[in-house]
């Protein structure tokens, strides 16, 4: 099953049309998020609260960890990749 879900989402090709559906998906989460977490009707209907500078903070904070660890590994083992067991 897992071998046939490879197949079937392209990941490493920058051509397949999913992948770049995949890409720009991210697009359309953030501004949702924010929908979800400043848009006073949703909020209230979904139960969110804002996470304040402190919490955005931390959210940039570890997402720049976690980019520069990519990057790195990237950087330093080419030819390194995640396979799947």
């Amino acid at each position: 099953m897992q071998e046939s879900m490879n197949t079937w989402i392209n990941w490493k090709s920058r051509k397949s049309k999913r992948n770049r559906i995949s890409r720009q998906s991210h697009w359309l989460s953030v501004p949702l998020l924010l929908v979800a977490l400043y848009l006073p009707g949703v909020s209230t209907a979904l139960h969110t609260v804002s996470i304040g500078a402190n919490g955005w903070g931390l959210l940039f904070g570890i997402s720049l960890v976690t980019l520069l660890i990519g990057q790195g590994i990237k950087q330093f083992m080419p030819g390194a990749s995640i396979k799947n067991p």
